[in-house]
């Protein structure tokens, strides 16, 4: 029988074995002509921004540039490939979304506005950015769900307020969430007034938005950093790169266009303080961060925690960082490295602290309050970390910073 058990596995190991060496081969020339590819157009794009720059420098530029874990400055996200495209209708689409955790996954069916596009927007006002600990919000807008409606939801939510008792979050009965998967947060926001918004009970990954009243009662605002990137056309993601309505700019994050100072910031000690703390002012922290160092994530944990593009982070050191409040404050593990502070009220991250940094926590910007201060501070040093990780329907910012493939 040991002999005939080893002829079987010895033919099913010549029949396979050569399969999978050419599945292997295959896919390795696919990454390599896609990278190839990619590269031509970035040599082509640094060439026209600098004319007078031979063709063999800038190729030597970008191979200096991955040998040490960066993209090039006229990298804006991931390559998305036309194929398909054609006949492809942009009216409708089911994106999925998924928690960090797991608890809450499910289907949600975006349809287009008046004019037929999907509909995206990216929110400034202080509410979304607060709740989402981001720079801005940022929102695929769902289709109407028939049998939710915004009165129950807002009933829900309005004796839960008066009653001052966590309500029961009311999502839309086609994601198939229960009661006891979502947590929400009554809220405001300067373009929909008053919200609710919703996040996993497990995890506490921003879901989605309910407008409480106005136009849109009724219809949910879906987190796009919690959608699977997998889910969203090519055709639909290069749309929402670059179309997409900005509620309220003015009110943006001064931080989120800021550009590092010339000069010795970098030598200085960190004197200059920060106020910051979660949507519902449960947690409030003062930190000395300034002169500050900035980092833009766009791993899959910051999107899903923030349900938005990104997260940015700006070190303190511990003798200089304090919590002014506490009332629902609580660590987290997130990951094998590294612990998160919450408001366990309102469901805001707050802050990161790494294993391999006790004596250093992370605030995030997202959370810092709006001081004209914070304006004529200075950071010696911003860039964008974890590009490797980007979603596909996000493109950076033209502002020259470099671009980690990793953490930095």
């Amino acid at each position: 029988s040991s002999v005939v058990l080893f002829f079987v596995l010895w033919v099913v190991d010549a029949c396979v074995r050569p399969q999978v060496y050419l599945f292997v081969a295959a896919f390795r020339a696919a990454v390599a002509w896609a990278m190839e590819a990619q590269v031509a157009t970035w040599t082509e794009e640094l060439r026209h921004r600098h004319p007078d720059a031979p063709k063999v420098a800038v190729e030597n530029f970008l191979r200096q540039l991955d040998e040490v874990g960066q993209y090039p400055p006229v990298f804006y996200g991931p390559h998305l490939a036309t194929d398909g495209d054609a006949g492809l209708c942009l009216e409708e689409t089911r994106l999925r979304v998924r928690c960090h955790c797991g608890r809450c996954s499910f289907q949600v069916r975006v349809t287009g506005s008046s004019n037929g596009d999907l509909e995206v927007v990216r929110c400034h006002c202080r509410g979304c950015r607060r709740f989402h600990c981001s720079a801005f919000a940022t929102f695929a807008l769902a289709a109407s769900a028939a049998g939710v409606g915004a009165d129950s939801v807002g009933a829900s939510l309005s004796s839960a307020a008066a009653a001052a008792t966590p309500a029961a979050p009311r999502a839309p009965e086609e994601w198939g969430l229960g009661e006891a998967d979502v947590r929400v947060h009554t809220d405001e926001c300067s373009q929909l007034g008053r919200v609710g918004r919703l996040s996993c009970s497990g995890c506490l990954s921003k879901l989605a938005t309910l407008p409480l009243e106005g136009l849109r009662r009724g219809r949910a605002l879906v987190a796009l950093g919690c959608v699977e990137d997998d889910s969203v056309p090519a055709a639909v993601a290069r749309r929402w790169r670059a179309t997409y309505q900005d509620w309220h700019p003015g009110s943006g994050a001064s931080w989120w266009s800021a550009q590092p100072s010339p000069g010795g910031e970098l030598l200085a000690a960190r004197t200059g303080e920060a106020k910051g703390g979660c949507a519902c002012g449960a947690c409030t922290f003062v930190a000395a961060v300034f002169p500050g160092d900035l980092q833009h994530c766009y791993c899959k944990l910051c999107r899903r925690l923030s349900g938005a593009a990104s997260m940015t982070w700006v070190p303190a050191s511990n003798d200089t960082f304090r919590w002014t409040r506490t009332e629902g404050l609580k660590l987290v593990r997130t990951t094998r490295h590294g612990q998160r502070h919450f408001c366990m009220k309102c469901g805001s991250c707050l802050t990161i602290v790494y294993d391999s940094q006790p004596d250093c926590t992370w605030p995030v910007a997202g959370a810092l309050d709006d001081d004209d201060s914070l304006k004529e501070q200075s950071w010696y040093r911003i860039i964008h970390i974890c590009c490797s990780m980007m979603q596909p329907w996000f493109s950076l910012p033209d502002d020259g910073l470099p671009r980690l493939k990793y953490a930095g």
